[in-house]
């Protein structure tokens, strides 16, 4: 008898778990092309654009910029992830230290 209630509670638990899993994979947000098409051009001015841009943006040129970049990567210090290059990673750092930005 308490074999079949341990089983029933297991169950229980079980199907209350998934539920709730499939309640947080289910959450919706707002498209994600409009902001990556954003976030694209920014990068390709920021990458392609004047060194003086650059160094308004990041507080250095672009060539030192992508040479850090690379040694980063070389070194296995960042690596690029599904949704974020090692670049962009890097233009988000030190925009932030170089702004004095905060959360």
């Amino acid at each position: 008898m308490l074999g079949v209630l341990a089983v029933v509670v297991a169950i229980m638990k079980w199907r209350r778990r998934r539920r709730h899993l499939c309640r947080r994979l289910q959450k919706k947000y707002s498209p994600l092309v409009d902001r990556d098409l954003v976030r694209q051009t920014r990068l390709d001015e920021l990458y392609n654009g004047t060194d003086t841009n650059c160094i308004k943006q990041l507080r250095m040129r672009k060539d030192v910029f992508w040479k850090l970049s690379s040694r980063l990567r070389d070194a296995g210090l960042l690596r690029d992830t599904m949704h974020v290059s090692v670049e962009e990673q890097l233009a988000m750092f030190l925009h932030t230290v170089g702004h004095n930005l905060r959360n």
